[in-house]
């Protein structure tokens, strides 16, 4: 009697082990899925964290900024020398890269389409440009403008 005892224990673990295993794998998939509401009427099946994704994710932004990485880390880590000498060496280096790097024009770099509507685009302000510049250089302010830079030296 004593290893049918054994015996139907062992049984009632199995089985209990093995139920609670298709419990546990149907609860995760559910947490999860359906990814879009799925049914009829009032009667829709959707996962938990997909349902809540905008609250979760609100959630876990708020916990990490308040309890992951304070300010006080943040301004630690940022006031590091070494963090400062390398973001001033990236800056530097990005800099000269963007400035001292020959692109030829900008015509050359822009499709044929954008270059014409851009000329159709500019021709009329470019035309309405050297009319106020031409009654500029002819009016009393080009000669008062000329003077003072004289005087000025440059």
């Amino acid at each position: 009697m004593p290893q049918a005892a054994w015996l139907q224990g062992l049984i009632t673990v199995g089985v209990g082990a093995v139920s609670g295993g298709i419990t546990n794998a149907v609860a995760v998939w559910m947490l999860f899925h359906p990814y879009e509401a799925r049914g009829v009427g009032p009667l829709k099946l959707h996962g938990a964290i997909p349902k809540n994704k905008a609250r979760l994710a609100k959630s876990i932004g708020k916990t990490v900024g308040q309890r992951l990485l304070t300010e006080e880390d943040l301004a630690r880590q940022l006031s590091a020398p070494g963090l400062r000498e390398a973001f001033d060496r990236a800056i530097a280096v990005f800099l000269d890269q963007m400035l001292n790097t020959s692109r030829g024009t900008l015509r050359a770099e822009l499709p044929p389409a954008v270059v014409a509507e851009l000329e159709r685009s500019l021709e009329p302000l470019a035309e309405r440009l050297a009319e106020k510049l031409a009654d500029f250089v002819e009016g009393p302010g080009f000669e008062a403008a000329g003077g003072r830079a004289r005087a000025s030296g440059t």
